[in-house]
């Protein structure tokens, strides 16, 4: 019973808007401090800024708990890269950040969004699922990380 009240009140502190300029270097340096978790994939100031560049954060006493970037392609967006701080886990952040992104994506008109996950990322896929997203596809060996490949599962979320 404690640690559901304790979830509740990080969860009820936790704001989610969309990425401004304000927040570029803020973001920047949050996944740097978590490279190895985001397998270096770190996005610049440039991708950042670029039009077609989606990117939601999750917030927590002004400073950055986890992100979403997805990049539209013309009604279409595929998620780039999806994380929240390891403290942060198992709280319903990924998933209030997800539905966020979702309800997002359907004010924009998209129609689909994209994703790919690493085939062990059992959490993450579980995610995706609840929010409807199906497996269609596969790419073996796609991840290298530390010299070991690993399979990624392709999924997509019709919106209507």
């Amino acid at each position: 019973m404690i640690k559901f009240f304790t979830t509740t009140r990080i969860m009820s502190k936790v704001k989610y808007f969309e990425l401004n300029d304000s927040f570029i270097d803020e973001l920047v340096c949050f996944q740097n401090e978590f490279s190895k978790d985001l397998n270096e994939n770190i996005s610049n100031h440039f991708t950042l800024k670029k039009s077609q560049i989606f990117t939601l954060i999750a917030c927590s006493r002004k400073s950055i708990i986890g992100f979403l970037i997805a990049q539209r392609i013309i009604d279409s967006f595929e998620i780039n890269s999806f994380f929240i701080s390891p403290s942060f886990r198992g709280m319903g952040v990924g998933e209030k950040l997800l539905g966020n992104f979702i309800k997002n994506s359907c004010e924009k008109k998209i129609t689909s969004i994209y994703l790919e996950v690493m085939k062990s990322n059992k959490i993450a896929i579980k995610l995706y699922s609840k929010f409807k997203f199906l497996i269609y596809g596969s790419r073996k060996d796609y991840y290298e990380i530390n010299g070991l490949k690993y399979d990624a599962i392709l999924m997509k979320l019709i919106l209507n």
